[in-house]
């Protein structure tokens, strides 16, 4: 697969975009429709083979073979085999219904109870293949449709859910596990009303079902905005299936809506209690309400979310190392967008970022990376609202960290240009940014080659002289000569290389692109580093250009270098997750693959990339 190259777009440094709280797509299909099916009957159906019960049944499924002329018929095959899907060992269920099936071709039991097992191990594109076998020996069996069905809905694919379960009704009316089915379906592409007509009736004619609910619940919110009803509804699915976390997650957030701080809270804590095992996406979705509790509820006390915080951190997400790196960027995100609120200030989230670092101390360069992007964001966005007092007092707390982390000459910049502005302005002592600190600060960037670095020394030279030139209109402001230097530099630089824009790299590189050139696309992007070395577009086309040329250590150092000068680059977690996945390291690619989601949910490619990872998963 060619790499995608780059979605276009603005880009400060280490800024992230904030993408509004979704449902994550792998809960919402934790909590659907039911898998064990066999032939219209659930698990807990009462069945009595044809022949009657097995009184000898092998001990072990390896002895089915050799006891199967003596012993065991047909049926008894089927009845091992639904024991064993019925005790969780899928495997061998499995390996009786095939029995069955081999010498049974048209035993519907034996073909829905594989599909029901395979369910279970979730190889959900294995039951769809299966279905056009059991078709040919069964053509009017309802079960195999719901079945197929089932794995279309776990695969994401509603409108082929929708379109299986109306194929069953057809040939069953009104049968309840397809209407449940359509119902769970429907929700998922959000058509309430239908879904709320759909359960009613299921709830009026079988009253006891235990499989209704969580589409029922969703049917109340969505369509009636009965929220206590709804409630109601996620808690009798929970009595029910107590592991369908996301009847927690949509508790959660209609208390969250609702201003139930304490209620959601609670429950939050109820849902990690409940997974000894803290599955992925139980963590992932957890931390999803926590970002929304956070973000949703004015006035929050930070440090109460403390607790939850610990739970977060606490249960492993992939049991890998980037396991706190990951947590550190999603702390970074919330932070960021707390900040964004109106009337918060340092004072209201430094306690609880202070307990963070002490219970959960960043030890890679990453997390630290993650870590001293929330001071540089909370100060960005403090300066920018003219509160430069606080933000210089979450500058101070991060160069007093990590001093020597590659982040902060960028916050020793801003510290100069901020103290300068709250020096008086008929003080006579020079401010931190005087014409000697400049000086200074400008001949290392210049020894370090840093063009970046001089930019934005120069930059804030002009801001700061700038206003002394509106105080004082004669004044001729005392940069221009070493700005004459600074541009004489980097056009030096510039004459070595094709292009002198930004622009005009993209455009380029979207040519090379387009002619399958990886060589030239690598080689230009090189070029364009050259001259904006912090443009974190470049570094992300670098890392797809070297995967399509199957260098992927190499594009995942690209990638890592875009990310850590922009984290919102989506791209470029897009470009990491590919080259991971093209290494085997599936685990580690799909935290890659579900970041660029988060930051861009609408790309086809990253959704793909991320579908066709999972298949990957499964049949590993």
């Amino acid at each position: 697969m060619k790499n995608k190259l780059i979605s276009y777009g603005n880009c400060i440094l280490i800024v992230i975009i904030i993408v509004s709280m979704v449902i994550p797509v792998a809960g919402i299909t934790s909590c659907g429709t039911s898998k064990g099916l066999i032939s219209g009957m659930t698990l807990t159906s009462n069945y009595v083979a044809p022949t009657g019960t097995v009184s000898e049944k092998p001990g072990f499924i390896e002895d089915i073979e050799q006891s199967i002329q003596t012993k065991v018929n047909v049926d008894d095959f089927v009845l091992i085999g639904n024991s064993k899907l019925e005790s969780g060992n899928y495997q061998e269920a499995i390996t009786a219904y095939d029995q069955a099936i081999k010498s049974d071709p048209t035993n519907s039991m034996a073909w829905n109870g594989k599909m029901s097992a395979l369910l279970y191990l979730d190889k959900y594109e294995d039951v769809i293949s299966l279905f056009a076998d059991a078709k040919k020996n069964m053509p009017n069996d309802y079960g195999i449709l719901i079945n197929k069905g089932r794995a279309e809905f776990y695969l994401y694919e509603h409108e082929k859910a929708i379109q299986s379960a109306d194929e069953a009704l057809v040939i069953f009316p009104n049968q309840i596990d397809a209407q449940i089915l359509k119902a769970d379906s429907l929700a998922m592409k959000g058509e309430y009303k239908d879904v709320y007509e759909i359960t009613s009736r299921i709830i009026e004619t079988d009253p006891q079902n235990t499989d209704v609910w969580f589409a029922h619940g969703m049917a109340i919110g969505g369509f009636k905005e009965d929220y206590s009803g709804a409630i109601e509804s996620f808690e009798k699915d929970l009595t029910f299936h107590p592991e369908r976390h996301c009847s927690y997650f949509y508790i959660v957030k209609i208390l969250i809506s609702q201003q139930e701080t304490d209620n959601a809270m609670q429950v939050m804590t109820k849902m990690m209690e409940s997974y000894p095992e803290k599955e992925n996406i139980v963590v992932s979705d957890f931390y999803g309400l926590l970002k929304m509790l956070i973000t949703d509820t004015p006035n929050i006390n930070l440090l109460d979310t403390f607790p939850l915080w610990e739970y977060y951190f606490t249960h492993k997400l992939l049991g890998d190392e980037n396991d706190k790196t990951y947590k550190w960027a999603n702390v970074e995100s919330t932070l960021y967008s707390y900040n964004k609120k109106p009337n918060t200030s340092y004072s209201s989230f430094k306690p609880l970022l202070d307990r963070l670092i002490e219970e959960f101390p960043p030890e890679t360069e990453d997390d630290w990376t993650n870590l001293l992007s929330i001071y540089y964001l909370f100060e960005t966005i403090r300066a920018e609202e003219g509160n430069y007092s606080e933000a210089l007092n979450a500058i101070d707390d991060a160069l007093s960290l990590e001093p020597d982390h590659f982040t902060v000459e960028h916050l020793k910049i801003d510290q100069s240009n901020l103290q300068s502005k709250l020096a008086p302005s008929n003080s006579n002592e020079p401010s931190d940014l005087s014409a000697q600190n400049f000086s200074e600060l400008l001949d290392e960037a210049v020894k370090e080659n840093d063009w970046a670095a001089i930019i934005n020394i120069e930059e804030t030279h002009v801001d700061l002289n700038s206003a002394d030139a509106e105080e004082n209109s004669s004044s001729t402001p005392s940069h221009q000569p070493t700005s004459g230097l600074i541009h004489g530099n980097l056009l030096s630089v510039a004459e070595k290389n094709r292009y002198q824009s930004i622009d005009e790299y993209l455009d380029a590189l979207e040519t090379a692109f387009n002619s399958d050139d990886m060589e030239l696309m690598v080689d230009l992007t090189e070029e364009a580093i050259e001259l904006y070395p912090d443009n974190d577009r470049f570094w992300s086309i670098k890392g797809a250009g070297l995967n399509n040329l199957e260098r992927y250590d190499e594009a995942i150092e690209a990638a890592d270098k875009a990310i850590s000068l922009d984290r919102s680059n989506a791209h470029a977690w897009f470009v990491k997750g590919y080259a991971l996945e093209k290494q085997g390291k599936y685990n580690d690619a799909e935290i890659y693959y579900e970041k660029s989601l988060e930051l861009d949910p609408n790309d086809e490619d990253y959704l793909e990339g991320l579908e066709r990872l999972r298949g990957l998963m499964q049949s590993s």
